[in-house]
């Protein structure tokens, strides 16, 4: 077969690593700043403020190393990048950043750590590369890959990227990371009830209000409600990074700190009551403190159960939402799927990644493709391949018109002028081509990998991105 289109941008160690190539950041969230043509972040005000910023759909997992950059171009504008930790902003300020760089007007470079006073460490000029990097149980900052700084760090929380822009007219140009975009979704619950000890065979799944209480009303009645999440509403294959349960407050009252305990049994909304409740344990039952207004909204992290729920792990039987003293006075009461005011519905807010798929290589191509995923192509070798450490396999890869995109040799090595540079990895005896920092490759057209190893031996996939 004749040559055929090549590119391979980033081929990273998959498992819970996502470690090689530069990706340009997904920017959302954005507050006074924008996005221009060019993908560059500006600060689109009038005035100077550290309420302009934005954080990026980008998400570095707890458990991963990973890495912001920004090469310097606008020098005599004050502006923040760095790494944060989830969750998203509600707003931007001075501190929004936990860990990462700040330029000033006077092109001073500071070292950031929320927390902590601004630690001045260089000057900047145009061209020097800024790294903020979490590797590890550490914090690193290189300035044009020179170590500056180490702080350490518990990598145990999931972060995003984040940019602070000051100077009215700031911008952040390319700025650069290596860790994969995530989506944040929404998705309302439809499947909740109220139960009350006061009517014990009366089903409550039309109630408006979730309710967990213990009232005056003789004989001395309290009230418990059960929640399923919308898991059906995830897609599916995806890696779930967060989830919270967003719960909208409406009559609080008294001494009403609750628990949310795992359902261990099954129920129906239509039919469930106090009489046949079922059965919930209190293994990692998870706290909500006492409200400290009438109307407060409560922010849960649920993310481990999501998690066992969508994987499988335990039956998706919901939570019982129980006051922690149900002797003491006291309503702890959120707005139910059913409520008439739409903002008081309960929401799940999930952030996930998907899951790239791996492909087998063939030795023919037919009309099938390979649909590649947020850019990235998988490759799953099923015969014997060559580790990354003998270097023995080359890529390449055309378009649908035999041209050549990129390639790389055996020693990763670009071969061909104007071929784009292509670093490559392998792992657990797979490949992931990642392609979404590759300009000249569009989104909904057709490319042909080819993979050769020592012998000459020439595999293929051709795959849609």
């Amino acid at each position: 077969m004749n040559a055929f289109l090549r590119l391979v941008l980033l081929i990273i160690m998959f498992g819970f690593r996502y470690a090689g190539s530069q990706i340009m950041i997904n920017w959302i969230n954005m507050d006074g700043v924008s996005i221009d043509t060019l993908g560059v972040l500006v600060n689109e005000q009038t005035d100077s403020s550290y309420t302009y910023g934005a954080e990026s759909q980008n998400i570095l997992k707890f458990n991963e190393d990973g890495y912001v950059s920004y090469s310097v171009n606008q020098t005599g504008k004050t502006r923040m990048l760095g790494l944060k930790k989830l969750p998203y902003a509600t707003s931007f300020s001075s501190t929004s950043v936990s860990y990462g760089f700040k330029i000033s007007y006077t092109n001073q470079l500071y070292r950031v750590k929320k927390g902590s006073a601004d630690l001045l460490i260089d000057t900047v000029s145009a061209g020097d590369l800024l790294k903020v990097s979490r590797t590890g149980d550490s914090i690193y900052y290189y300035v044009n890959d020179v170590e500056k700084d180490k702080l350490y760090y518990n990598n145990d929380t999931n972060m995003t990227a984040v940019a602070v822009i000051y100077s009215s007219g700031g911008k952040l140009e390319y700025a650069q990371c290596n860790f994969i975009p995530s989506v944040v979704d929404s998705f309302d619950l439809s499947v909740d009830a109220r139960i009350k000890s006061n009517i014990p065979t009366t089903p409550g799944g039309s109630d408006t209000y979730i309710t967990a209480s213990h009232s005056l009303i003789r004989p001395s009645p309290n009230v418990r409600s059960l929640i399923k999440l919308p898991m059906d509403s995830i897609p599916a294959d995806v890696e779930i990074v967060e989830a919270k349960l967003l719960l909208f407050g409406s009559a609080h009252s008294g001494s009403n700190a609750s628990y949310l305990q795992r359902v261990t049994s099954n129920w129906d909304e239509s039919t469930v009551t106090w009489d046949t409740q079922p059965s919930a344990v209190t293994d990692n039952q998870i706290s909500l403190s006492q409200t400290a207004s009438t109307n407060e909204n409560k922010e849960i992290d649920v993310t481990t159960f999501t998690t066992l729920w969508y994987t499988g792990a335990y039956d998706d039987y919901g939570f019982l939402l129980i006051k922690q003293n149900e002797s003491t006075l006291g309503v702890m009461n959120f707005g139910s799927s059913d409520n008439t005011t739409a903002s008081l519905r309960p929401v799940l807010q999930v952030v996930y990644r998907k899951k790239p798929k791996y492909s087998k290589l063939y030795e023919q191509l037919d009309g099938s493709y390979y649909q590649s995923i947020s850019k990235r192509v998988g490759v799953q070798f099923i015969e014997e391949y060559y580790p990354a450490t003998t270097k023995k396999l080359e890529y390449k890869v055309y378009d649908d018109a035999m041209n050549l995109v990129a390639a790389v040799d055996a020693q990763g090595v670009p071969s061909g002028s104007g071929v784009a540079v292509v670093s490559v990895s392998h792992g657990d005896n797979r490949i992931l081509l990642d392609f979404s920092a590759v300009s000249g490759m569009s989104s909904g057209e057709y490319y042909i990998l080819e993979v050769s190893n020592s012998k000459n031996e020439l595999t293929y996939l051709r795959f849609k991105l």
